[in-house]
């Protein structure tokens, strides 16, 4: 994916389960994706993906997605996601999403939800370019509909 490439077909979808550094800047450096190419994508995944066939991890990384693009109620959802035992915690708080214990998906969340709450760095001008930094305002990967009180403490932003 390339700025001047179309944002991926939904057939597409399933080749890039394991590549979503394409298309959420986690690894910023190495990507350059187009902003609206890379919200479009995470539009489609959202809506076109079925859920129940993903691992653990998967609900994570549609956060931290979607809270980049200027989607945090999508954000959310990712991590509330009902999808049978693919994004479940079982009551020691371990994700069965995968391999039991699958601890992709465990930490998967305590850094989705810390990037949620702390933010996120701007890329460099060399690199991804698909977000921008994190909007200046508390908690910006939640919503801000008043429907969250978030704190923490001791977080940095994310890269």
């Amino acid at each position: 994916m390339h700025a001047d490439g179309p944002a991926l077909k939904p057939d597409d979808l399933t080749a890039v389960t394991r590549r979503y550094d394409l298309w959420t800047g986690l690894h910023t450096s190495r990507f350059t994706v187009d902003g609206e190419t890379a919200h479009r994508t995470v539009l489609t995944v959202w809506q076109t993906w079925d859920w129940n066939k993903c691992w653990g991890w998967d609900f994570p990384w549609m956060a931290m997605a979607a809270a980049r693009v200027g989607e945090p109620q999508i954000a959310v959802e990712a991590l509330l996601k009902e999808a049978g035992n693919k994004n479940h915690y079982d009551q020691r708080g371990v994700n069965t999403g995968g391999p039991c214990p699958h601890l992709p998906g465990n930490g998967g969340l305590l850094y989705a939800v810390a990037m949620m709450a702390a933010g996120w760095d701007p890329p460099s001008p060399q690199s991804f370019g698909a977000t921008r930094g994190a909007p200046p305002h508390h908690a910006p990967g939640f919503p801000r509909d008043g429907s969250w009180t978030v704190r923490w403490e001791g977080s940095k932003p994310a890269p």
